[in-house]
């Protein structure tokens, strides 16, 4: 594997981070009832990165175990005395080491983007609610400025007694 090569699963893109927290404000209705169906698939996505990390923290642990245990022995075997600070300065620099830390960085950000499209959902939700509140009001005071047949009748004949006192 090389250096840019991941062996962790993305599980989202950046395209579809994007189309899911865009907002069509001409067609909010769909907007809204599409938000527990989003809501849901980043969840799952989400778990699912939260488990890839804690199987990278686990792998980490492994590693260091075997490590630690393999750099006693040798120094065990040179009739070296293996002070804690020794065996951490060799272990870190152990190829398995850190690739498995590598791993776990990736598989936190992984997650970090993850828990971020769930957030960003919520805000989408509320931006939706108030765009609705708003689109409600406007319709409301918009509908309020046509006139009934009523409203048009009386100004008719206020029109036309007008016309007539002039005359």
């Amino acid at each position: 594997m090389s250096e840019n090569e991941s062996k962790l699963d993305e599980f989202l893109t950046a395209h579809d981070f994007a189309q899911a927290t865009s907002i069509n404000p001409t067609d909010l209705d769909s907007e809204l009832i599409r938000m527990a169906s989003l809501y849901s698939r980043f969840g799952v996505v989400a778990a699912k990165a939260r488990s890839q990390r804690d199987t990278c923290k686990t792998t980490l642990e492994l590693v260091e175990a075997k490590l630690d245990k393999m750099l006693r022995d040798k120094f065990a075997a040179a009739g070296e005395k293996a002070t804690e600070n020794k065996i951490r300065s060799e272990l870190v620099l152990q190829k398995a080491y850190v690739e498995a830390i590598g791993s776990l960085n990736e598989a936190n950000s992984i997650l970090s983007v993850a828990e971020t499209a769930l957030t960003s959902l919520e805000m989408k939700r509320d931006m939706l609610v108030q765009l609705n509140k708003n689109a409600e009001r406007e319709w409301a005071y918009s509908s309020a400025l046509v006139p009934t047949s009523d409203a048009k009748e009386i100004a008719d004949k206020a029109i036309r007694s007008l016309g007539a006192k002039r005359a």
